[in-house]
């Protein structure tokens, strides 16, 4: 039977990769159907707290029950693409978390260098964007080790903004539990850009990206696959030099 494909953008630029799609559609000779996704059409939030039934705060779920919904009315099975920027590094963490790596992080005079340029550069407050990804490249850098700089840039909330948001009793509260200490600790065997790439692995898969997948297309009478986590080619991409993976500011 003939392979099809979809593939859902969003009309911002900088947040669509439907061109990328598109060109690998052709590259394979494909067809595929394009969806625009416009946040404020999507009229079934209640669905989502439905869905979910418990707080879900991965934005993604939105698009990722629109595009199953609608590529529900044509198949009944779907490969997703879940895990394949986790295994190959195609995230901005992958990159920062490379050169942090490599920059030995913390370390000496560079370390004061790169906090004195991020107090340079000014604040985004966009999701995506090439002044936030340099200043937040340039604050990890100036952190005080690798897995400090790894958290500042994995954590959506920095200790400033939680300073802000939490009540005293609850920063009590939280400050007696590290919840990065089982995900990132500060030995290991391996190393620690090895270790970053274990905590997609080891915790955001089954506890995060797999959940929301599995539910929004279950919701929609969508079944899926994730033909990038086969065993086999995950082992692959885990004996990858890093250097093949990272190439400069891409993943």
């Amino acid at each position: 039977s003939e392979i099809s494909a979809f593939s859902l953008g969003f009309p911002q630029a900088s947040h669509s990769e439907l061109p990328h799609a598109e060109k690998a559609a052709r590259i394979l000779g494909i067809p595929i159907t394009p969806l625009m996704f416009e946040p404020q059409a999507f009229g079934e939030p209640e669905r989502l707290v439905e869905m979910f039934d418990e707080p879900f705060a991965d934005v993604a779920a939105m698009p990722t029950y629109a595009l199953a919904k609608a590529a529900r009315g044509s198949i009944t099975v779907a490969l997703t693409g879940d895990g394949g920027d986790e295994i190959f590094g195609g995230y901005e963490h992958h990159v920062v978390g490379y050169w942090l790596d490599r920059l030995r992080a913390g370390q000496g005079p560079r370390a004061a260098i790169a906090r004195t340029l991020a107090g340079l550069v000014p604040v985004d407050t966009r999701f995506r964007g090439p002044l936030r990804t340099l200043r937040r490249g340039l604050e990890a850098l100036g952190c005080e080790g690798y897995r400090e700089g790894t958290l500042m840039m994995r954590a959506n909330l920095q200790p400033g903004e939680r300073s802000a948001l939490y009540t005293r009793a609850f920063q009590n509260e939280v400050a007696l539990h590290d919840p990065y200490a089982a995900l990132l600790p500060p030995g290991g065997k391996s190393a620690p850009i090895e270790r970053l790439f274990g905590l997609s692995e080891d915790r955001m898969f089954a506890d995060l990206f797999l959940l929301k997948s599995d539910i929004a297309s279950m919701a929609a009478g969508l079944e899926t696959r994730s033909p990038f986590l086969d065993g086999p080619l995950v082992d692959f991409a885990a004996r990858l030099p890093l250097d093949l993976l990272i190439s400069g500011a891409k993943g």
